[in-house]
């Protein structure tokens, strides 16, 4: 008993002294949020720009950050432009100057590094970037003469295409233009020795262009007696889509229809209908198909009726391309 006490004294002693001796674990002490966190940035230099962004990570906070400078710019880049429109009398068309602020936010910034970062809390990071201003700018002017020298040298290839071709490349290289305006708003925003004079009539002179070509374009629909049905769906959607239908061939892209029929008969008479389409500019082909349709038979006239009515819903589902064969851009927009 005796040697037993002794034991568990010992062991109370280890114990004790265990206790008393375990040195405190230090608590860390957070850091506090500095004011930029929270928004506070330093104001635009003559020669800096700033970004603030907060994400789950860092790569998240620095693209967040991108967007923020690059956003703050539309914003006055889309003001200034407001302010300036009627003054300075440019005459662009609301296709042109509809998506300023929308096109300045797709600019990408490349010459940008962190100058700033805190971790807010475990899944949430803060950075603060820095950009180059004068960098951007000398950038933003390399890619705006870039592109215009691109634009003249397709428009220079498509002197001697057929009209379709020089429709479709006129519009698209007039919306490519019209993305420009952005850029040249960007660079005067930044840069107030840039005159954009000269840019803002290169953008003019190409929507001008695509303008007078679409003019130009105009469509005579014919054919024999049987394809008159068709023929009246095919005007009726050219010029439901803003194009110009004529009643003369001289200058004008033509379609021409040629219908022939024949009655299958056995349980049920089919009407099979073979429909053929050439589309000519002048002497060039430029499209054209072979289409057969098939109704049921109970007297021609109805066949025809029929047939036209399901000719148009193929126009509006597979597209007025696919079906007479040709390449046309039908988008109202540019």
């Amino acid at each position: 008993m005796k040697i037993f006490n002794t034991v568990i004294s010992l062991v109370l002693i280890v114990f004790i002294s265990g206790c008393g001796g375990a040195a405190p674990i230090p608590v860390k002490k957070k850091e506090p949020t500095p004011q930029w966190v929270n928004g506070i940035l330093p104001n635009d230099t003559a020669t800096q720009l700033y970004g603030l962004g907060q994400a789950k990570n860092r790569d998240a906070a620095i693209k967040v950050a991108l967007n923020d400078m690059v956003s703050r710019l539309g914003v006055s880049v889309e003001s200034s432009y407001k302010s300036h429109e009627k003054v300075e009398n440019y005459h662009l068309s609301s296709k042109i100057t509809t998506d300023i602020k929308a096109d300045v936010s797709k600019t990408k910034v490349n010459n940008y590094k962190v100058i700033k970062s805190f971790k807010v809390s475990y899944n949430e990071f803060a950075v603060m970037i820095e950009t180059d201003k004068l960098q951007f700018i000398s950038g933003l002017k390399d890619t705006l003469n870039t592109k215009k020298e691109s634009i003249s040298q397709k428009q220079k290839a498509l002197k001697n295409q057929d009209i379709l071709t020089k429709y479709n490349g006129k519009k698209a290289l007039a919306k490519e233009a019209s993305q420009l305006l952005s850029t040249v708003l960007m660079i005067a925003e930044l840069d107030k020795s840039f005159d954009k004079t000269a840019s803002v009539s290169f953008i003019q002179s190409v929507e001008k262009d695509f303008l007078a070509q679409a003019n130009d374009l105009k469509f005579y629909v014919s054919g024999d007696k049987n394809s008159q049905n068709f023929i009246a769906k095919i005007k009726n959607y050219l010029a439901q889509s803003g194009f110009h239908v004529v009643d003369r061939k001289n200058s004008a892209v033509t379609i021409q229809l040629s219908t022939s029929s024949n009655i299958s008969n056995g349980t049920v008479a089919i009407a099979v209908l073979k429909v053929n389409i050439t589309v000519h500019d002048r002497e060039n082909r430029v499209g054209g198909k072979s289409l057969i349709i098939k109704e049921r038979f109970t007297n021609m006239q109805s066949v025809y009726k029929n047939a036209a009515i399901h000719f148009e819903q193929d126009i509006k589902e597979r597209g007025i391309n696919e079906v007479l064969g040709m390449n046309l851009d039908i988008d109202t927009n540019y």
